[in-house]
């Protein structure tokens, strides 16, 4: 394909009244390099028919942009799409060595929007977009071009705990930095040049986006857009895994009085909460909740009056063992092999706490 260079740019054709935003004077991309020096990347902006978007683009991994069905549609950007029929912004992305996709850094959603229009509206819009080549050692570049694009709207809770995701993956998994959480919170906060979030919110976040592959599919069913889970849905929905499984997450792991964000967190969540996650599944597969308020509501109903669940509270680390459990179980909701079944657990719990109790007053007797 040939291309022709269009006011300091490489591309195909340009709509004249392009990006009247602030368009591009210079054919650079500046930005800092991982020492904190300033470089410059030769950018090469290209026009791609709607035709064609689908083939020579992809979404970049680390663009977390995300989107419900086609609830774009009700965006204020694609009705400007549609009625005007011109991108008035260009996207950005990279192409790696050796392959000539386009993995876009900004633009998900108006790629999204233009594809829909030109495959249900039969209406065609160049899609624009300025793109810098790199090497495959030179993918810090892509979070560079992420962050630094402009973007048509902040990031909702979702779609920033996603990307609070990938930030985990890269420090605790890919360089097995050993970090608390406060430390963690302060990093993310430099990496995205943004205010530091409390801890609690970004350890939702973690929990909630380190299982959104299992309950993706499974909440897009009853999701009408991305942005309905936020801080308070999420916190609804922890309680819940956490009543129903008899499981709360630790996401630290202790060494001796420091505690580092765990590395394997990922496969623990997996494990203590698969029952609950499958239940979910097996409510909205049953048709009993059609959309997510409705979910969260029975599921808070459920967190409030689960009496089978035993809440452990358990501490062992390199300074202390301890631990408490607080359970009831009536015995109607029991059959009697069930009733002798947990007879026997609590006579076990109950020689266990003797046990401890009397190494305890050993230790303090050899004190003395």
């Amino acid at each position: 394909m040939s291309e022709k260079k269009i006011d300091g740019f490489l591309g195909g054709r340009a709509p004249k009244s392009s990006f009247s935003n602030k368009p591009k004077t210079s054919s650079f991309h500046t930005l800092k390099d991982l020492n904190d020096e300033t470089i410059k990347k030769p950018i090469t902006r290209l026009v791609i028919p709607a035709s064609e978007l689908e083939e020579r683009t992809v979404c970049a991994k680390n663009n977390t942009r995300l989107f419900v069905g086609q609830e774009f549609t009700d965006f204020g950007v694609y009705k400007d799409l549609r009625d005007k029929q011109i991108m008035t912004q260009p996207a950005s992305g990279y192409r790696v060595t050796g392959n000539d996709k386009i993995f876009l850094s900004n633009g998900k959603s108006r790629r999204a929007m233009i594809m829909e229009l030109h495959k249900n509206h039969g209406i065609d819009i160049d899609f624009i977009v300025d793109v810098v080549d790199i090497q495959h050692d030179q993918m810090w570049i892509a979070d560079r071009l992420r962050d630094d694009s402009d973007s048509n709207r902040k990031l909702n809770w979702l779609e920033d705990a996603l990307r609070v995701k990938l930030f985990y993956e890269e420090q605790v998994i890919e360089l097995g930095s050993k970090t608390s959480l406060t430390d963690f919170n302060v990093s993310y906060a430099k990496k995205i040049s943004g205010r530091r979030y409390n801890n609690k919110k970004i350890r939702s976040q973690l929990i909630i986006s380190l299982i959104w592959t299992k309950l993706e599919n499974i909440f897009l069913k009853v999701m009408k857009a991305s942005d309905e889970l936020t801080q308070n849905e999420a916190i609804a929905l922890e309680k819940y895994m956490e009543s129903f499984s008899g499981n709360s997450i630790d996401i630290s792991v202790h060494e001796g009085r420091n505690t580092f964000i765990k590395k394997s967190l990922q496969d623990e969540i997996f494990l203590l909460w698969e029952e609950p996650i499958s239940e979910i599944q097996k409510k909205i597969e049953r048709n009993e909740c059609l959309d997510l308020k409705t979910l969260l509501k029975s599921l808070a109903e459920e967190t409030k009056s689960n009496t089978k669940k035993v809440q452990p509270t358990i501490t062992i680390n390199n300074k202390l063992i301890k631990g408490q459990y607080n359970f009831k179980i009536e015995r109607n909701s029991l059959n009697h092999e069930q009733q002798l079944r947990a007879e026997a657990l609590a006579k076990t719990i109950d020689n266990a706490v003797i046990e401890l109790n009397k190494l305890t007053q050993e230790a303090s007797a050899d004190e003395e």
